[in-house]
Order: structure tokens, then sequence, then C-alpha cells
């Protein structure tokens, strides 16, 4: 495996380590009690121990690692992916090429978001007060559905 290659899997990581790096400096500063949940009026309606301010990091690594297993199957058996071209011995190559990026795209993204979520839970519960509006998610929405459109279209023209 190149090193290019070894690069482009773990780097989309990069900012899911750093929202656990800070959940995990904040995490010994919380009350044993916190907030975990506040109305749309930005009042705690929901209070609970600090353990479960972990469970959104371990899912995130779980959700990463599944995607990133899903990159390597696609590199190996593109045409078992579900995309909208046929596989040909022609485009084999260029359609898991293709599929992989997608996948490392989809990652940075998802990776973002959830880092930045944890900073947030743990600020919010550090602070006792909320810190999360639902829009700051729209933008990484955006993303997501510009990057599956550019890269759907390049499968297409594969």
């Amino acid at each position: 495996m190149s090193e290019a290659r070894r690069w482009s899997d773990w780097l989309p990581a990069l900012p899911l380590a750093l929202g656990v790096l800070i959940l995990l400096v904040l995490y010994p500063g919380l009350r044993p009690e916190v907030a975990l949940h506040f109305d749309a009026n930005g009042a705690v309606d929901h209070v609970g121990p600090r353990a479960q301010l972990l469970t959104l990091p371990l899912m995130a690594v779980i959700f990463d690692l599944v995607m990133l297993m899903r990159a390597k199957v696609a590199l190996s058996t593109p045409e078992t992916l579900r995309v909208p071209v046929a596989v040909t011995e022609a485009n084999r190559e260029q359609v898991a090429v293709l599929y992989a990026r997608w996948m490392t795209a989809l990652r940075w993204s998802a990776n973002s978001t959830l880092g930045l979520a944890m900073v947030l839970e743990a600020a919010s519960a550090r602070l006792e007060r909320h810190l999360i509006s639902p829009l700051w998610v729209l933008p990484c929405v955006l993303v997501v559905v510009i990057f599956s459109a550019r890269y759907l279209r390049a499968m297409k023209r594969a």
C-alpha cells in the first residue's frame, strides 16, 4: 500500500480525533451529573451521568470504521457496489477509485460534523447552557449533497 493511500485512509479521521480529544480534556472537569438535553427555550430537560457524553464518540468511531471498510471493499470488488452505472471490465478501476474518493469525502464531512458535535456537547455540559442550534447541521448536509452529486455524476461518465 502506498504512503499516499494510507494518509487518505486516516486523514479524514482527524476532525473526529480532535473532537474526542477536546471531549476527553473537558471530561474530568464535568460534574458527575450533567445536562444532556435542552428544550426549545434552552432550559435543561434531561440530566444524566457524564459518562453518557462518551456514547457519541463511540458511535462515531464505529461509523467511521464502517465507512472506511466499505471503501476498502469497493476497491477490491467494485462490481458489488450499488451505483447508478453498470460496472464493466473497462470502467471497473475508475468506478472503484471514484467510489473510494466519495467515501473519503463523506467521511470528512461526517467526522467534521460529529467532531464539532462532541465539542459543543461537552461545552454545553460544562457551561450548563444550550450552545447547539439545529441549524448548524444544514451546511453539513449541503456539503454531503454536493459531494454525492459530484461523485455520482463522475461515475456516470466513467
